[in-house]
C-alpha cells in the first residue's frame, strides 16, 4: 500500500513538472518553440531540423540556444 501511495505521488509530481514545461515551452516565440520541440522532443539532429525548415544550421544552434535560456529564465521564476 505504501509503495502504491508513493507511486502515485511520484505520479502526480510528474505530471506537474511536464505541465509547467508545456506552459512555458507555449510562452517561447513561434520559431524558437518550433525548433525547441523538434530538438527536446522529437528528438531530432540540429542538421535534420536545418534540412526540414529549410534553414542554416547556425540559425537551429542559434534556436536551441534562445529556447534554452528563455526555459531557464521561465522555470527559474516559477520555482
Amino acid at each position: 500500500l505504501l509503495k502504491s501511495e508513493e507511486c502515485s505521488k511520484n505520479h502526480v509530481e510528474e505530471l506537474g513538472v511536464r505541465l509547467t514545461i508545456e506552459q512555458a515551452v507555449r510562452k517561447l516565440p513561434e520559431e524558437i518553440r518550433e525548433t525547441a520541440v523538434l530538438y527536446f522532443f522529437q528528438e531530432l539532429k540540429q542538421r535534420e531540423i536545418a534540412e526540414l525548415l529549410h534553414i542554416k544550421l547556425s540559425l537551429v544552434k542559434y534556436r536551441i540556444g534562445r529556447a534554452k535560456e528563455l526555459l531557464m529564465k521561465e522555470l527559474e521564476v516559477k520555482n
